[in-house]
Formats: C-alpha cells, sequence, structure tokens
C-alpha cells in the first residue's frame, strides 16, 4: 500500500492505495480509499477497506457454485422475478418452470443439470408420441429456463448457464401451420351460430362483448379494461381509448387495470364503426367514468365487476357446438383481421389498428385471406369475356 498526498482546494487529504492480480486478466488493478488524516490508526482503518474491496472485485470475477436445489433456485429466482415483470408474465413462466421442476425433481441439485440432460428433455416432450408439444410450447419452456439459470450466473448460485448451448432439433410445423390457419377465425356462418345462441339465452352482455370484440380485433385483456372515461368522441366519431389490460391475481383473488398494455404499439386509440358505436352508448348508461364499460353487477355486494376471461371462454364452448375450431375469445380478434384484410385493407394499417407491430397470426392470416380473394378473382375473370356478347 502508498499514501499520497492530495491537495484539494484548501483541504489537504490522503489517498491510500493498494493493487492486486485480476484472475481474469492477469493484470494488476488498482483500489483505493481516501482519507482526512495520517495516523497510525487511520492506515490500519485503510488497509482493512482496501483489503474488502480487493476480497468483492476478485469475488466478483470467480465463479461461484452452490449446492442449491433446483425447487429451491426456482423459489429463490421467482421471488426476485415478480417484482420486475408484469403479473402475466410473471404467471406464464412460474407455470412453465413449476412443470419443468416437477418432472426433474424439485431435490435435484442444479449444477449437475447438463446441456446435455436439457437437450434431451426438451426433445423429448417435442417428440413425445402421446402429446406432443409444439415449437412454440417448448421454446417458451427454454427462454423461462434459461432466464432462470442467467439469474442464478449473475447471483452466485452457478457457474455457468446450461441452457445457453441447448440445440433443439425442431419439428418441421409447416404443414400444420398450413392447415392450421383456417381455424384461428371464423367463418360469418359460424359467427352466427354464437351470436344466436346468446340471443336464445338472453346473453346481452355476452354478445355485446363478442361483437365489440368482432367489430374492433380488441385482445380480451384490453376490452375487459376499458373504463367509461376511455370512450372518446372526435369529428362525430367514436373511437376507445386503448391504455392498460385487465391483470388477475389469484391468491389473493383480484382484478386491476394495469398501467400500460401489452407491448408499446398496443397503446392505441380504434375508431369504432356505428354498430361498435352503439354498443358503447348502450354498455355506458349510468355508469361513472371509472366504471368499467363491459361489467356484470353483482347483487349480494352491490357492485360491478368485468366479465372474467375464464368466464367469457367457458360460455364460448357452449355457444359454439357444432363449430369444429377451437373456439376463445382470441379467435374473434383473428376474425375481426379476416374481415379486414377482406375489405382489402392494407396489413400495415391492419396491424397497427389491432396493436401487432409485427404479428405472425395477422401476418399468416392477411396473406391467407388475401390469396383465397386473388385465387377467386383467377377463377372468375373469364367470365369477363361474357360481356363482349
Amino acid at each position: 500500500m502508498w499514501i499520497e498526498k492530495v491537495t484539494t482546494g484548501n483541504k489537504v487529504r490522503y489517498k491510500y492505495t493498494e493493487r492486486f492480480k485480476s484472475t481474469l486478466t492477469g493484470r494488476y488493478k488498482r483500489v483505493s480509499v481516501t482519507y482526512g488524516k495520517k495516523t497510525p490508526q487511520v492506515v490500519k482503518t485503510a488497509t482493512r477497506e482496501l483489503e474488502v474491496k480487493i476480497r468483492k472485485s476478485l469475488s466478483k470475477e470467480q465463479a461461484h457454485e452452490t449446492n442449491i436445489e433446483l425447487g429451491k433456485l426456482r423459489d429463490k429466482f421467482l421471488t426476485a422475478y415478480e417484482k420486475r415483470v408484469a403479473l402475466k408474465t410473471y404467471q406464464t413462466n412460474k407455470n412453465l418452470l413449476d412443470k419443468v421442476v416437477d418432472d426433474i425433481g424439485e431435490h435435484t441439485i442444479a449444477k449437475n443439470i447438463t446441456t446435455t440432460y436439457f437437450n434431451n428433455y426438451l426433445e423429448e416432450r417435442l417428440y413425445n408420441p402421446k402429446k406432443p408439444l409444439k415449437n412454440s410450447t417448448v421454446r417458451a419452456i427454454r427462454k423461462a429456463l434459461s432466464i432462470m439459470f442467467k439469474w442464478a450466473v449473475s447471483h452466485g448460485e452457478l457457474a455457468a448457464n446450461p441452457i445457453e448451448k441447448v440445440e433443439v432439433n425442431w419439428r418441421n410445423e409447416s404443414r400444420e401451420k398450413r392447415e392450421r390457419i383456417e381455424n384461428k377465425y371464423l367463418t360469418k356462418d359460424e359467427y352466427k351460430i354464437i351470436i344466436n345462441y346468446c340471443t336464445k339465452h338472453k346473453a346481452f352482455l355476452y354478445r355485446d362483448i363478442i361483437e365489440f370484440q368482432y367489430l374492433t380485433g380488441l385482445r380480451y385483456g384490453e376490452l375487459s379494461a376499458l373504463q367509461v372515461k376511455d370512450v372518446l368522441q372526435h369529428d362525430n366519431h367514436y373511437f376507445v381509448d386503448v391504455n392498460g389490460t385487465m391483470e388477475y391475481k389469484h391468491k389473493p383473488a383480484k382484478h386491476y387495470k394495469s398501467h400500460s398494455t401489452k407491448t408499446l404499439s398496443s397503446t392505441r386509440q380504434v375508431i369504432l364503426s356505428p354498430t361498435a358505436t352503439n354498443i358503447v352508448k348502450r354498455n355506458m348508461q349510468d355508469k361513472s367514468p371509472s366504471d368499467w364499460l363491459f361489467s356484470r353487477h353483482i347483487v349480494r355486494s352491490s357492485r360491478t365487476v368485468p366479465v372474467y376471461l375464464d368466464t367469457m371462454n367457458s360460455f364460448l364452448k357452449q355457444a359454439s357446438e357444432g363449430i369444429d375450431k377451437h373456439v376463445t375469445t382470441h379467435i374473434f380478434r383473428h376474425t375481426h383481421i379476416s374481415n379486414l384484410a377482406d375489405l382489402g385493407i392494407p396489413l400495415r394499417v391492419i396491424q397497427q389498428r389491432v396493436g401487432h407491430e409485427d404479428g405472425e397470426i395477422t401476418r399468416r392470416i392477411y396473406l391467407h385471406v388475401t390469396k383465397n380473394a386473388t385465387d377467386k378473382f383467377n377463377d372468375e375473370v373469364n367470365l369477363i369475356d361474357k360481356t363482349l356478347n
């Protein structure tokens, strides 16, 4: 250690400096502390402080590893993760990690799980003969694991992230995608089946919600988070201001509107058609600005609550009986996209309306619908010859 006399303005101070060899570069680094005196007691204090600084610096360079079990690692990670991400993101990744921990075993020592093990684990789920997972699901599992193990490395639990070098042999899904795209949206006849079911069973609120999503393409979370004050009027046109999404928490049970939308491009104002405007006006009646636009009244508690996603999907399961498609609230968003494509609206305008900066499904539906329109035109163009006679 050496001591330098430093003068700042009219004040004299003493800088205590020590050097140490970096384990990463092999070169020497310096650490220092500054005091206003140079007494034997201060020298001892400065020496101890410099030793602490050196130990901390070296500890950051050296790879640490513990014998933490996989279950405990998950719990520690999720405690930190919950504080920095949206509730929906947290719950999605928690569910994925819980399944992995159940499969591998919560008492498994995390540092003993190799890249090869994870490669085999993910591919077994991808090519499971009884219940294979989709590529997208396996990618989500791998991403959740990578985030957790990256956190473990940065917090001294593991020396390396075994997911970094995982290379999965992905299944060819091109044929499945081509066959599935038509099942992503409803035909007009299929849509009428659901609307007629609502009318028959006097489910008028559900009918308004379904029709509004069909006419606007909003995500269900965006729709259920709309408040009366989010309805705007400019130049004889009505809009809804999409500025948040409905979040649900199970323990304790509660719902609330998030402070932001799913993505930056999701924050938008959506112009309403005359029918959508009438739906809005009908559901605004006798409500205050902060009330949910689409809500049901709870008699025993004299309060209004939004229609929960699970409740809506359960209803749709009954309403769509006879339709050979997986009908959830999201299918009305896709149907809206297909309707706009059928009207010849440009893709970029559709993406802006539904809040998709670069949505794969939006693009695939658009290309599918417009290709069908082109094929139909090609088949019928010969009819123009009949106009000559």
